[in-house]
């Protein structure tokens, strides 16, 4: 299976679970610490499992671009009014 597709794997179970946007946030900040920890290491044997945590960012990542950007709209009485939040 290529990278893209366990990213792709983890990004839908991600999607399905109730998650907040901080518990993504901590998450992410884990398995990074983590994939540091196994390149100081220099262990090759755990090189694969740093490639499923560096998946695991990237379907974070993706998912909190998705959330952040269907989270905000501004409401006003004129819908041609509504914007974006920046």
């Amino acid at each position: 299976m290529t990278h893209s597709e366990w990213s792709d794997i983890y990004y839908e179970k991600l999607r399905g679970m109730e998650t907040t946007v901080e518990e993504l946030k901590q998450l992410k900040e884990t398995r990074i610490k983590q994939i540091a920890q196994i390149e100081q290491k220099g262990d090759k044997s755990q090189y694969s499992v740093a490639q499923h945590y560096m998946a695991q960012v990237e379907a974070i990542e993706r998912l909190l671009r998705e959330r952040q950007t269907n989270a905000c709209l501004l409401y006003t009485s004129d819908a041609a009014d509504d914007t974006p939040c920046v």
